[in-house]
């Protein structure tokens, strides 16, 4: 992996990271209470994972995911739930289990519908998905949800892009069988419907330093960081389109805007 695909792939990571784990609060240790599922809308896929993955974990693991599924039998109230999903989710992430993560992302998103929610349910699918070491069974979990997921996000909110260009990303990572091309057609299509959506010039100017199409690159994010010169993925994946055109000068200035930003 390249370091501007590392520079994307961290950004989704800490966002993902800053809303589920950034109010963490762990349980009182609570070994030996009964495994209670979480809600009445878990999936008999899901829950055959969980019930794999559970007998894997630690002691400590186990009394963490356990207490708060305990709590979360118990709670009343909707914001209760989702801090306790959140809390679920986040301890699964750090055992390195994104499949489950996503599911209890996912159960968020349908107790609180909004395309944030159910956006932020996609992308850790997809990022599930890039996770070095996947059995069958996660891939195809996460696979199967992430699509439905950026269809609800899109559906709640079809005047923005984000969603859209998500999913576009998903497809080319992961390019459905008959239609490799599927997630590139969708970028342009939205370039062509809006030419300086600076969102969809940083992902046409990474696949094509990709694809070594460097000249194509440098055009595309040249027109994104005159758009939005702070925007940092389009300066620092402009640094690396210049450098392999061979302008030096505007590689070292972009690569300085890509440090400082």
């Amino acid at each position: 992996m390249n370091r501007t695909q590392w520079i994307l792939l961290g950004a989704g990571a800490a966002l993902f990271a800053l809303l589920y784990w950034g109010l963490e609060r762990r349980p009182p240790g609570m070994r030996g209470v009964d495994s209670i599922r979480v809600s009445n809308m878990s999936s008999t896929s899901a829950n055959a994972l969980i019930r794999e993955a559970s007998s894997g974990l630690d002691a400590r693991q186990e009394a963490e995911i356990h207490g708060f599924e305990k709590m979360l039998s118990g709670a009343t109230s909707d914001s209760r739930k989702v801090e306790l999903l959140k809390q679920l989710s986040g301890a699964w992430y750090r055992i390195g289990n994104p499949a489950i993560a996503g599911h209890y992302a996912e159960e968020i998103a349908n107790l609180i519908p909004s395309d944030t929610t159910w956006g932020l349910a996609a992308t850790t699918y997809t990022l599930c998905l890039r996770a070095d070491s996947l059995s069958a069974k996660q891939r195809d979990f996460c696979n199967e949800h992430a699509l439905p997921a950026y269809e609800n996000a899109i559906s709640l909110a079809p005047e923005s892009s984000t969603h859209k260009v998500n999913l576009a990303l998903h497809y080319t990572d992961n390019p459905p069988a008959g239609n490799p091309m599927r997630g590139i057609r969708m970028l342009l299509d939205l370039n062509k419907e809006n030419p300086d959506d600076v969102t969809v010039l940083n992902q046409l100017g990474r696949l094509a330093l990709q694809t070594n199409q460097n000249d194509k690159a440098l055009g595309r994010l040249t027109r994104a960081t005159e758009l939005e010169p702070d925007n940092r993925t389009a300066q620092c994946l402009l640094s690396e389109a210049a450098r392999r055109t061979g302008n030096q000068e505007l590689a070292a200035s972009a690569e300085k805007a890509c440090r400082t930003l």
